[in-house]
């Protein structure tokens, strides 16, 4: 109608996403979340704030997921009504994988959350072939040893191989004694070493 839904009181507003009805906004200095009357739906004292969404694929619809804010230079996630799922400790936003976990960079090391913010990095080891695409077995070092875990990380294998290499999408090439064998998806030897 030419009317104003919203007063131009904002000095900055991004859109608004359809089904949604909320989207950042800064006045005056304050960041926060407002609804399409113009209502402050929480406020924060961060640097930026904007709507985290993850483009669909093969024709699916895009999926929000919650806000990135950065703070102090580094970035961080809010759920949609404005809890904090990771704080601002990353080097860039944090992003889906689409299997209800979330990865992010932290001194450009790639680091993995469950969608609650908990981390799936084991504290005494290291995830490898831990992509978005990978699929299960992932394989975990602990020292200079290595292990397979299944999708729920549980331990498929001893943390007692020499060496773990890539053998395909349900398989790895494994190491111990100095030989070499194949181990299967349910954690046991395809071709012993």
């Amino acid at each position: 109608t030419g009317n104003f839904a919203i007063e131009p009181v904002f000095n900055k507003a991004e859109r608004f996403t359809s089904g949604l009805g909320r989207t950042s906004a800064e006045r005056d200095g304050v960041v926060g979340v407002i609804d399409r009357t113009g209502a402050w739906v929480f406020r924060t004292n961060y640097q930026y704030l904007y709507l985290a969404r993850q483009l669909g694929r093969d024709g699916q619809p895009e999926t929000v997921f919650g806000w990135h804010f950065k703070n102090d230079n580094r970035w961080g996630l809010l759920n949609l009504d404005g809890r904090v799922v990771l704080n601002a400790e990353f080097d860039q936003v944090v992003w889906p994988c689409g299997d209800d976990r979330l990865r992010a960079y932290r001194n450009k090391e790639l680091l993995h959350f469950k969608a609650d913010g908990s981390s799936l990095q084991p504290p005494d080891g290291r995830l490898f072939n831990f992509a978005c695409s990978d699929a299960p077995l992932y394989t975990l070092k602990v020292g200079d040893k290595y292990g397979l875990l299944d999708s729920n990380l549980k331990p498929l294998t001893p943390v007692h191989f020499d060496a773990m290499v890539w053998a395909g999408q349900n398989a790895r090439n494994a190491k111990i004694d100095g030989k070499w064998g194949r181990i299967g998806p349910d954690g046991r030897w395809l071709l012993e070493p």
